[in-house]
């Protein structure tokens, strides 16, 4: 819920915006409007993660115009960095990204499975099998502001 955007040089050009884009995600912020919900991701799966206190990323490459492209990200996460690619698409002044993340991809499986051990019983299908995806999908939204001088 907390996120902390810095960065995006003064452009008429997005692309040259989102080039320049850091953020720091603030891990015990999670909010899925389900307290016990959160207590359970923040304590069993990020805390089960090495120097997780903090998700980082930052913007390594952009392909695209003012109304959509590909945005690449470099992404820390249990000490750990990988690229991972978004698209994106603008609609009145509003950027939304949209792309996957596969948590194996950051040494997570030990954090999922500590998440399952304490939340497991709800997420049982018919088979009574608890089951985690490592699929997490982004839907990210940022609302630019124009200033014209």
């Amino acid at each position: 819920n907390n996120v902390l955007v810095t960065g995006g040089e003064k452009s008429t050009k997005l692309p040259e915006v989102l080039n320049a884009i850091k953020f720091t995600i603030l891990t015990n912020s999670t909010n899925t409007t389900k307290p016990e919900r959160d207590e359970k991701i923040v304590n069993s799966f990020f805390g089960a993660m090495l120097n997780t206190d903090i998700i980082i990323g930052q913007v390594s490459g952009v392909e695209g115009d003012n109304e959509k492209g590909k945005c690449n990200f470099y992404v820390t996460l249990n000490e750990v960095e990988k690229e991972i690619t978004l698209d994106y698409t603008v609609a009145d002044n509003v950027v939304k990204l949209t792309g996957e993340l596969d948590l194996n991809n950051w040494n997570a499986t030990d954090a999922m499975t500590s998440l399952n051990k304490v939340c497991g019983d709800l997420h049982k299908g018919a088979d009574g099998v608890s089951v985690f995806w490592p699929t997490i999908g982004l839907d990210i939204e940022v609302a630019l502001s124009k200033r014209c001088h």
